[in-house]
């Protein structure tokens, strides 16, 4: 299995720019912790981003699920002259939305990259050797998998590595590509590097728990939290089997409150929120037992 790391400054203006929106549903990334690192970092010489992106972010959220994919097409985008380009002429997108989100949204990136792209440059020479310990990690977690990966016969992972990504991450792909794909934060701190490859993992898994569903996942009608409740189980039943010593940094990882001395997730607390119909719980199940009888 071949491991690939990416770093790309097309995704990083992205989601350096989804960093000032405040989005209402699960996909948001809005920080203030970060709005305020970035604009001390700004002394003052350049625009204040979330001013003027203001007047995009409530058609961002009216039309969330058409204009989502600006969170995946960076992905596919060597630099950011190819991503505006892709924006311009993504298909998904109609008249309407290019006119009224996307077009205006390409110049404010313009405008901000100014700052951003030598910004963003600093930080990446900086990480030099945090990013070869991270990377270092994250081979070792990902190899002890193996099983999932020869399963659904894909050949290597990518795993896009984000200085500006707030939170979460963003998994994309399909059944028929050759690798999981995805992209997560870049963290420094040693201590998080088991909840990053979680939240790998996670992205990963999503490509496929999303599918048994055979529906379109969104955002305004309960699907995208049904696929939630999927892709967190078959984790938990995928860790349990295959790595059991990592159940308790999984519940931790699930038990946002647990570093300030919040209540940490056990099995049953699991079950209760993300329970599925039994149908559903079955297919995972299943699933997992046949991953677990693959032969490497």
């Amino acid at each position: 299995m071949k491991i690939e790391f990416m770093y790309s400054p097309a995704y990083d203006l992205m989601y350096h720019i989804l960093a000032h929106m405040e989005i209402n549903n699960a996909s948001n990334l809005y920080s203030e912790e970060y709005i305020n690192q970035i604009n001390q970092a700004k002394a003052g010489q350049f625009a204040d981003l979330t001013a003027e992106l203001a007047p995009l972010t409530a058609y961002y959220n009216e039309n969330f699920d058409r204009l989502a994919m600006i969170n995946f097409l960076p992905f596919y985008c060597s630099d950011v002259n190819a991503l505006i380009h892709t924006l311009m002429h993504f298909e998904g997108f109609t008249a309407e939305n290019k006119e009224s989100f996307i077009l205006p949204l390409i110049e404010i990136m313009k405008a901000e990259n100014i700052f951003y792209e030598p910004y963003r440059l600093r930080l990446h020479e900086q990480a030099a050797s945090s990013r070869t310990t991270l990377e270092d990690y994250l081979s070792t977690e990902l190899t002890k998998y193996s099983k999932l990966f020869a399963y659904w016969k894909k050949e290597h992972a990518i795993i896009g590595i984000s200085y500006s990504m707030t939170c979460n991450g963003r998994g994309f792909g399909n059944p028929q590509a050759p690798s999981f794909s995805a992209i997560v934060p870049f963290t420094e701190n040693k201590a998080h590097y088991k909840a990053t490859f979680l939240q790998i993992l996670h992205e990963y898994t999503h490509q496929f728990t999303d599918a048994l569903l055979q529906q379109n996942i969104r955002m305004d009608d309960g699907s995208h939290f049904l696929s939630e409740q999927m892709v967190i189980l078959f984790d938990y039943y995928l860790i349990k089997a295959l790595q059991p010593e990592d159940v308790d940094a999984y519940f931790r990882w699930l038990s946002p409150e647990a570093d300030a001395g919040g209540p940490i997730m056990t099995e049953d607390i699991l079950f209760q929120i993300f329970g599925v119909p039994e149908h559903l719980n079955q297919m995972l199940t299943d699933l997992v037992n046949n991953i677990c009888e693959v032969t490497l």
